[in-house]
């Protein structure tokens, strides 16, 4: 199969800009689309897991998971409007830049949606499985890096507790002080590996 050049180049973007399994974007893919908004007004960075995709890989195998990340995929596309972006970020991580005002009820929503995926071995439904932890960050005009709110909802993410099936939670600044103090010490760490600072200790 040959393909011309300017469809050759077409196809490589693609592939550069989105996830190989789902044909969401990928990481790079949602930061270009953060980086191009004009105004953080009215948006919303909704980062979710599935904490239980690697056993559900293991129990079920490869179709399985394969099928049950193109549900996943199908929910989060028929989600969004046309100025929105959804993305996998990691093997159970996703990702969604949403506009507009109230967004709780619609990230519920799409988060229940998600969970009504069915997950079945014969007759046995293995919700349980089915389970997503997540946070929403509402953007401002000092937010110039998404790594940044990545990095710091994710450490919300991980302060949840392990037992709810669906649960997510609004970044709050004031009380979220693990996240800041997470945050605040990548520069440092990453200064000290650079500079050769970390010392081998045995014991």
């Amino acid at each position: 199969l040959f393909l011309s050049r300017a469809k050759r180049i077409r196809l490589l973007k693609k592939l550069a800009l989105h996830d190989r399994l789902t044909g969401l974007s990928n990481w790079q893919a949602l930061d270009q689309h953060f980086q191009s908004l004009r105004s953080l007004d009215g948006w919303v960075y909704l980062l979710f897991s599935i904490p239980e995709f690697r056993r559900i890989n293991n129990v079920f195998g490869n179709d399985v998971s394969l099928q049950f990340l193109r549900d996943i995929t199908a929910v989060m596309k028929s989600s969004l409007s046309s100025e929105e972006i959804a993305a996998r970020i990691s093997e159970n991580g996703f990702a969604m830049l949403l506009h507009g005002d109230e967004l709780d009820g619609r990230i519920n929503s799409i988060l229940e949606r998600l969970h009504r995926i069915p997950l079945t071995d014969g007759n046995v439904v293995y919700d349980y499985l089915c389970s997503y932890c997540g946070c929403a960050c509402q953007l401002t005009g000092e937010e110039k890096s998404l790594p940044r709110l990545n990095r710091i909802a994710s450490a919300v993410m991980d302060s949840q507790p392990a037992h709810h099936i669906v649960s997510w939670e609004w970044y709050d600044k004031t009380k979220s002080g693990r996240a800041e103090l997470q945050d605040s010490l990548i520069p440092e760490l990453s200064r000290a590996l650079r500079d050769h600072e970390f010392i081998p200790y045995f014991q």
